[in-house]
């Protein structure tokens, strides 16, 4: 199987890339934290109990659930989408290990803060996704989230190109502006076309 990682922070749109680009193709999307909780044996999506976990026990499961899907004989795509870095209570911290090394490419999703912090109040305030506690339990000024946001997509560039580096795995950005969905679906469908 060929695993493309998507990853951005929490509202920049990478499912909604992933699934645009699924439509016009034969690729499967798996939400990388759901089908870690499945391989942990964690149900009903139990976003607290999978953060209460060790890192290195996440770690060494993220890299046999990659190893396990690349190792699949098939030659289907499989975009996993995910994160670079874990943003959690007003902290930003590296999700960085060898699963990277069983992807094809890494494709980072990048967009606006300013619309990515719109986004995910929308979510809190339409109970569309489980409270998030990005920001902390202070309440953050609206430049401070942006900002915030900002040092997120700057430290997940900075977690890509390492592991870009370190694995010799080529890797990508995607820009996705509001209201360029089909934009975006497209520069992801080129990446995957030179891979593949």
């Amino acid at each position: 199987m060929n695993l493309v990682f998507l990853g951005g922070v929490s509202g920049v749109g990478k499912t909604s890339v992933a699934r645009e680009f699924a439509k016009e193709s034969l690729v499967h999307v798996l939400d990388g934290s759901a089908e870690l909780m499945k391989w942990l044996g964690i149900t009903d999506v139990d976003y607290d109990r999978l953060r209460s976990l060790p890192e290195k026990v996440k770690e060494k499961a993220l890299t046999d659930l990659f190893r396990t899907l690349a190792g699949e004989d098939n030659h289907e795509t499989t975009i996993v989408t995910g994160h670079y870095v874990k943003v959690l209570n007003g902290k930003i911290t590296s999700s960085y290990g060898p699963w990277y090394q069983h992807c094809i490419t890494l494709v980072l999703v990048v967009g606006n803060p300013k619309l990515i912090v719109r986004r995910i109040l929308c979510d809190e305030v339409s109970k569309k996704r489980t409270n998030r506690s990005l920001f902390g339990n202070k309440q953050a000024s609206l430049q401070e989230q942006i900002d915030f946001i900002k040092d997120a997509q700057l430290r997940s560039t900075e977690v890509m190109a390492k592991a870009a580096k370190t694995f010799g795995v080529l890797s990508h950005r995607i820009e996705n502006i509001e209201g360029g969905l089909q934009n975006s679906s497209r520069q992801l469908s080129q990446i995957i076309i030179r891979r593949l």
